[in-house]
Order: C-alpha cells, then sequence, then structure tokens
C-alpha cells in the first residue's frame, strides 16, 4: 500500500538520489535527495541484475493478462483493497492500480485514500500514465507521456523529464522494480528512490495458500517494508511500517 503517502503508509516514496538525477523543467528546487540503491540479487530476483531499460519494458509486455487483489489490513482489520489489473493487447499491456482505504474510529472517519491509476507499456517502455488520488481530503492528478528520448511527467511536483524505461510507484507488482534506482510517482508527478535487499526465501499465505517466495526488503526515508514474490516473479504480499504501525497486503 506505498502510496498512502505520509499518513499510515508510504512503501515505495522515497528521497531523490543525487546520481542519474531526472531532468526538471521549469520547476522550484527543494526537494530531497534520493536515496542511493543498495540491494543484494538471487533466487527470483538474480537473472534481473543488469537487465536492459528495454528488456525491462520487454518483460512487462510478456506478463500475462492477470488481476492480483489484495486486502489491506491494519490491526487485523480489513480497511479497505489493492488491486492490479494487467491487460495485453498487441504490442502492449495497460495496467490498472486501484487502492481504497478508510479508517473509521467512533463513527468517524479518520483516514480515507483513494488512488487510480492506467498506465500503457510497450516493449521500450511506459508510454503513458493518468491517474487520480484522494490524500487527506485533496484531489491530485498526475500524467506523463513518452517524447523522443525521454519521459515527461506532469502532476503536482511539477513537470519532469525521466529516462525512458524507467517504472513507476505501482511497479511493485514486477520484482523488475527492484533494478530501478529511481521510480516515477504517479500519484505526484515526480521523481522517487528506492533502496532493495534480497532477504532469501520463507513461505507466506498468499491466496488462502503456502507459497514458498523471495523476501525483498524495502527502505525508504518515509516508510520502510517487505514484499514477497513467488517462483514466477508474481508478486504475492507485502508490509509496511511506519511509525510503529503496520500494513498488511494479503492476497485473495
Amino acid at each position: 500500500m506505498y502510496l498512502l503517502n505520509g499518513t499510515m503508509a508510504r512503501l515505495l516514496r522515497p528521497a531523490r538520489t543525487e546520481s542519474a538525477s531526472p531532468r526538471r523543467e521549469s520547476a522550484p528546487s527543494g526537494n530531497v535527495d534520493l536515496a542511493r540503491r543498495a540491494f543484494l540479487v538471487g533466487a527470483v530476483l538474480g537473472p534481473l541484475a543488469g537487465v536492459s531499460p528495454a528488456a525491462r519494458g520487454q518483460a512487462i509486455v510478456a506478463a500475462p493478462s492477470r488481476e492480483i487483489e489484495f486486502d489491506l489490513v491494519y490491526k487485523n482489520k480489513r480497511i479497505g483493497e489493492y488491486v492490479v489489473t494487467r491487460t495485453k493487447a498487441a504490442n502492449q499491456v495497460r495496467v490498472v492500480t486501484r487502492i481504497n482505504a478508510k479508517v473509521e474510529v467512533a463513527f468517524f472517519t479518520a483516514f480515507e485514500h483513494r488512488h487510480d491509476c492506467e498506465e500503457v507499456w510497450d516493449e521500450r517502455g511506459l508510454v503513458t500514465f493518468e491517474s487520480e488520488t484522494l490524500e487527506r481530503g485533496v484531489r491530485l492528478q498526475a500524467e506523463g507521456e513518452r517524447i523522443d528520448d525521454a519521459f515527461k511527467i506532469v502532476g503536482p511536483s511539477g513537470p519532469y523529464l525521466v529516462p525512458i524505461g524507467t517504472l513507476t510507484t505501482n511497479s511493485i507488482w514486477t520484482p523488475i522494480i527492484t533494478e530501478h534506482e529511481e521510480l516515477i510517482d504517479v500519484q505526484h508527478g515526480g521523481v522517487v528512490g528506492l533502496v532493495a535487499k534480497r532477504l532469501g526465501q520463507e513461505t507466506v499465505q498468499a491466496a488462502g495458500r503456502a507459497t514458498l517466495a523471495e523476501k525483498v526488503r524495502i527502505i525508504t526515508p518515509f516508510a520502510r517494508g517487505n514484499a514477497w514474490y513467488d517462483g514466477d516473479g508474481e508478486w504475492v504480499g507485502a508490509a509496511l511500517e511506519e511509525r510503529g504501525n503496520v500494513i498488511e497486503l494479503r492476497r485473495v
């Protein structure tokens, strides 16, 4: 639930690195530096090391059409859902992410977050995205499109240009995300960084059955958590820690 930004969870909401910085178009300064990536690869993630941007795009397009759904669980109570739908068409794949979460305390809504995003990918990488987010009562919109040899992002954080092949903060569904040291923030329209480390295999519950999965530790300046991927590279679960709270994504 990494798009629950700054309230209870912020799984892939890192800071910017000093290296490989995006080109920013006429936007004010003041963003924090990207954290440098430091991770180990192996097992499920090992074959992804050193994969070129073009190969990453090809891998995303090759992923089968599928819908994966998670319950968002906080203190053993379901507070919402996280759904990723991949649909293949010709040489492209459409990825739709929907997040809905609400926490009620004494009949009052203490927290509500909604996020809807549609991405279109081809073998070169991300072609376009459009997103709308309700965050703390504020509605945010962001979009982006590939132009020539770069990808242009427009949103509340200002316009940016990033290299073709850069993944998005919604790309946690693929373990290829660990090959990136910066990601497109599809919620705010900026760029964020990622630190990840492989922790080995363990058995987790996913969709009602025990599943052997690779555990990856994800750390950002704002939050930290774990993501799990099975032997086929499918995302099967996550858990996020922030300010002493733990939010689980349980595969259904």
